[in-house]
């Protein structure tokens, strides 16, 4: 998909929220959409084991620098990235916790 396309995706006036995302001591703002919905985990026997997994979706240029422990601040929160899955379309899932693992 075209960069600008994507761009596109992720203007605010749509689905994406500004954030800062913080590599070492450089600070970025970037626009990501960003979900923490509740999934299920796990099923034991009759009981469902839920839990929100925060995560954002980003372009890839914009997060190129980003490492496991780098923060991304949405509002006024700052989670840690635990996990980066580039999917291969130019975007990239940051994987979120607001625990630095």
């Amino acid at each position: 998909m075209p960069l600008e396309n994507l761009n596109n995706f992720l203007n605010s006036d749509h689905f994406a929220v500004a954030a800062t995302l913080t590599v070492g001591s450089t600070a970025t703002n970037i626009s990501v959409v960003f979900d923490s919905e509740y999934s299920t985990l796990n099923t034991i026997g009759i009981v469902e084991v839920s839990s929100a997994q925060p995560k954002a979706l980003a372009v890839d240029t914009d997060v190129s620098t980003a490492t496991i422990g780098s923060t991304l601040k949405i509002g006024d929160t700052t989670y840690y990235i635990i996990e980066i899955q580039p999917d291969g379309t130019g975007m990239t899932t940051l994987i979120l916790s607001k625990d630095n693992i």
